[in-house]
């Protein structure tokens, strides 16, 4: 297969006829450093070797690790759009901090959250850590604006952040899709208190996680004990993923009218079920409050 590059700004990109029946369109990749296209070429391999590759055609632009399912996905047309459902309900943090002066985002993907607040929270400060270098690298072809004063990107693991950073977060949003800045278990212990170090008394943390039940019990027991503020773990549809929501002011047992209110004004203004997000919150902080009174028992 005869392969040519795109010649543009910044970096050579691989950028082919998608060689995989199961994922039609086109095959965009970034070269490093040094790497001809022909080189990134036999490093995507079969599409499962972890580099990260855009999957794309008219209608959106994907970012894979893994063939079989995209870590992010971008409508063309509508680039800060939410288009994957978990994502959406990450913006629950909204129902507890209505105006997040500050937000940490850890964990770039496709910008899909960083996009959506730096678009739609126009008093909001964003800073974004990924220490993947090959992810940032692949920034404006997801069209996350530049470093300005509202938008800070950093090349960092998580926890080497976490360390050195002494400013504190309304909220703070961890897509811990791939497990790598987790572990090991000690890893997690690291992670959760520099997480508590720099979420506000008012704070609220959304966690998205994924993998077997063993992990994810693991890491919500972990934070139940380092982060200083009400856990509530909340499954999703797909298999073997939760968004866990560590809230510092606690979730009331049944949601006063105004908060009630306060999701439908944020449904009409953002066109996102705000209502359903509150009351399957709700439902599992019920659940996690029967479950430490019997363990208390």
């Amino acid at each position: 297969m005869k392969i040519r590059s795109k010649v543009q700004p910044g970096p050579q990109w691989l950028d082919i006829p998608s060689p995989w029946i199961d994922l039609p369109g086109r095959l965009r990749a970034a070269c490093r450093e040094g790497e001809e296209p022909s080189d990134v070429r036999k490093a995507v391999g079969s599409g499962d070797s972890g580099r990260p590759y855009l999957i794309e055609n008219e209608a959106v632009r994907q970012l894979h690790f893994v063939r079989s399912k995209p870590h992010s996905v971008m409508r063309i047309a509508d680039p800060s759009a939410l288009v994957m459902a978990y994502t959406r309900k990450m913006m629950a943090f909204l129902l507890f901090v209505p105006r997040p002066s500050r937000i940490l985002l850890l964990g770039l993907g496709g910008g899909s959250l960083a996009k959506y607040c730096h678009r739609h929270l126009t008093g909001t400060s964003l800073v974004v850590v990924e220490p993947d270098a090959d992810v940032v690298a692949l920034r404006e072809a997801f069209s996350l604006p530049p470093d300005d004063e509202r938008l800070q990107v950093v090349g960092q693991r998580w926890t080497e952040f976490l360390a050195k950073d002494v400013r504190q977060y309304d909220v703070v949003l961890v897509d811990d899709q791939d497990a790598v800045e987790l572990s090991p278990p000690s890893g997690a212990a690291k992670f959760f208190r520099g997480l508590a170090r720099c979420l506000l008394p008012h704070g609220c943390l959304v966690m998205h996680m994924k993998g077997d039940v063993e992990r994810l019990e693991a890491h919500t027991e972990t934070a139940r004990s380092l982060l200083d503020a009400q856990i509530v773990p909340v499954p999703l549809s797909s298999s073997g993923s939760l968004l866990m929501y560590g809230l510092r002011q606690p979730v009331l047992q049944s949601a006063p009218e105004s908060m009630d209110a306060a999701a439908r004004r944020l449904q009409r203004a953002l066109q996102m079920d705000f209502p359903d997000y509150l009351y399957r919150i709700n439902e599992n902080a019920r659940a996690e409050n029967l479950r430490a009174d019997l363990h208390k028992k």
